[in-house]
């Protein structure tokens, strides 16, 4: 599918944009039931792209909430993060309420924040749960409830989910997740997935 290569090629070359006009098209060309993962994927991809626009093209905060919205309601597959007790720019239960988790969501060299993410899950998360599920990556498909902006200096998307369906990468296939991460220039580790269920490669 050309349209996705072109999204995957703009993310890869951080070129917010391009994959803000790309990922637009590919959503509004897909209409078969069976690409309702993908989309979620893409979309997500979109939001993240929008929050790099405010933070390096000048996209102003109520453009970027005027494209971002049509996502509200919808269903979104995260990228696969890593999950501790707490860091920068992976997943942890938030001290005050173990039932949300947290993430920061920046760029790949972290210095500048997209969005503060917010996960409403059905049961807290104990700490032998955190401590033996630590350091392993998560996988998220959730439904975005809201989705704000906020801040001037550093303007980024406020983007709280319910309906959380989560998963943790066990054995080979965290592996492949984690040397994915690092050896892409991007903070997805999605491709390989898309790649085998679509036949689309990077």
């Amino acid at each position: 599918m050309l349209k996705y290569e072109a999204v995957i090629g703009a993310l890869g070359q951080k070129d917010w944009n391009q994959l803000d006009k790309n990922a637009t098209k590919l959503l509004k060309f897909i209409k078969d039931k069976e690409y309702d993962d993908l989309i979620s994927v893409v979309s997500y991809m979109h939001i993240y792209a929008l929050g790099g626009m405010m933070n390096e093209a000048g996209l102003s905060k109520k453009d970027a909430q005027k494209k971002a919205k049509v996502y509200k309601g919808k269903t979104l597959i995260m990228p696969g993060v890593e999950f501790r007790d707490k860091c920068y720019n992976c997943l942890f239960p938030m001290e005050e309420d173990k039932k949300k988790l947290f993430r920061t969501s920046s760029n790949h060299d972290n210095t500048s924040i997209n969005a503060f993410e917010y996960y409403e899950i059905n049961d807290a998360l104990d700490d032998d749960f955190i401590k033996m599920h630590s350091g392993k990556i998560m996988k998220i498909k959730a439904r975005l409830r809201d989705i704000s902006t906020e801040g001037n200096m550093l303007p980024r998307f406020k983007l709280i989910f319910d309906q959380v369906e989560y998963y943790f990468l066990e054995g080979d296939e965290q592996e492949i997740d984690k040397q994915e991460t690092e050896e892409s220039s991007s903070p997805f580790t999605d491709s390989l997935y898309t790649d085998f269920k679509y036949g689309i490669s990077n």
